[in-house]
């Protein structure tokens, strides 16, 4: 049975709603697959991203392989990739996610869950502007009939390069966090003197000579396994360190998470391209900062990074670190630097585009219906909660007394 997605005036929402009777997909000469695994997924997968297509850098067929061997499958995930095929047999779009049992409800998800900053479906450049809520709904029909009975979808943006997310067309809320990134429009001297004035830049240089006097200080874009295996180790101790403070449970710290990092950042490093790439900022005796992220053709997406817990962490290393990554940057000729959803002072510093992302909770069935209820229901408290300072203030605080008590 078809179903109407309708909006409200404060909130999209789902009404169960008869429809008229859509022609189906193959009588437009187009067919949509299921496939439960990545072998089967890889190749229109990987035919897509070829074709510099609608996406983020987050739906590298690579990253969620790496991610679905040693965190999604051994926690129970299974692929459910959704591939649209044109009349000719080449793919049109692809929906890279997964399922799992939660709460009696089979769930699909983007791979990578909050690890991906972002998360979106890959649609060919010509298909995406000209998607209908019809056709929308022909997909959710095929995923409800495979035995999904409901999806939750973090962080999408809203738009790529220009091109508006078709899922805009579904259900959907703003999520708690935003994302934040800015334009390489220029030279790196010139991105940073639009978002730092001159006292700022003088403070920051003043600091950088102090931190260049420490034995064997040194920027560097890591480029050997030990360097890699060094780093990951060095950020995964730090970010524990510092979450553990605050009284934050720590998402790093999820069965298979180590092994997925320091995996991701060894593919391709011996080529010269690696999946993963890591920017440091380091002495002889210990590493200052680490930013490492992901990138696609034209931006550069930060996945985590951390910095000293030590004394030298008074000199602000994390900061020159995200300077000399804009300049690696704007030299390569990458257009954009994100770093990701979630505030924090260094981003709101540096970043000129705060962008809104969006989460869909959508019911296919109704115990799914159910279950996307629950879980707006819950998105919409935490981001009540994040985006009122005072509310916020306090549940940090009281976060961190329990976690000292315990």
């Amino acid at each position: 049975m078809n179903f109407a997605l309708v909006k409200t005036e404060n909130a999209t929402t789902e009404h169960a709603l008869p429809l008229p009777e859509l022609p189906a997909w193959s009588d437009t000469g187009w067919d949509i697959d299921i496939a439960d695994s990545l072998e089967a997924a890889e190749g229109p997968w990987r035919a897509l991203l070829r074709q510099d297509c609608f996406g983020t850098a987050y739906q590298d067929f690579d990253l969620c392989a790496l991610w679905f061997q040693y965190v999604g499958a051994p926690a129970g995930y299974q692929p459910v990739v959704v591939i649209g095929r044109d009349a000719a047999g080449s793919p049109a779009f692809v929906w890279p996610l997964v399922r799992k049992s939660v709460s009696g409800c089979q769930v699909a998800s983007f791979f990578c869950g909050r690890h991906a900053n972002s998360g979106t479906m890959l649609w060919r450049n010509d298909i995406a502007p000209h998607i209908t809520q019809p056709d929308l709904q022909r997909i959710l029909q095929r995923m409800a009939d495979a035995g999904i009975d409901a999806l939750a979808l973090h962080n999408q943006p809203m738009q790529v390069r220009g091109v508006a997310n078709p899922l805009l067309l579904l259900p959907h809320r703003s999520a708690p966090d935003k994302s934040y990134s800015v334009s390489l429009d220029g030279t790196a001297d010139e991105v940073i003197a639009r978002r730092y004035n001159a006292d700022t830049r003088r403070k920051l240089r003043r600091k950088e000579r102090q931190l260049a006097g420490l034995p064997g200080y040194r920027y560097e874009r890591v480029t050997t396994f030990d360097q890699a295996e060094r780093c990951v180790s060095e950020f995964l101790r730090q970010k524990a360190a510092r979450l553990s403070a605050r009284g934050i449970a720590n998402a790093f710290d999820e069965p298979g998470m180590d092994a997925f990092l320091r995996a991701a950042c060894r593919k391709g490093l011996s080529e010269g391209r690696p999946l993963v790439e890591i920017h440091a900022l380091t002495s002889d005796a210990e590493i200052l900062a680490i930013f490492a992220g992901i990138h696609d053709r034209t931006c550069f997406s930060t996945m985590f990074n951390s910095y000293t817990l030590g004394a030298h962490a008074r000199m602000s290393p994390g900061l020159t670190l995200l300077l000399k990554l804009v300049d690696d940057c704007t030299r390569r000729g990458f257009e954009t630097l994100n770093l990701g959803v979630g505030a924090a002072e260094y981003k709101s510093s540096l970043c000129e585009t705060v962008e809104q992302p969006f989460d869909s909770f959508i019911g296919l069935t109704a115990r799914g219906h159910i279950f996307a209820l629950t879980t707006q229901v819950m998105s919409a408290v935490k981001s009540t909660i994040k985006n009122n300072p005072r509310l916020w203030d306090l549940v940090s605080k009281g976060r961190a007394k329990l976690f000292a008590r315990s």
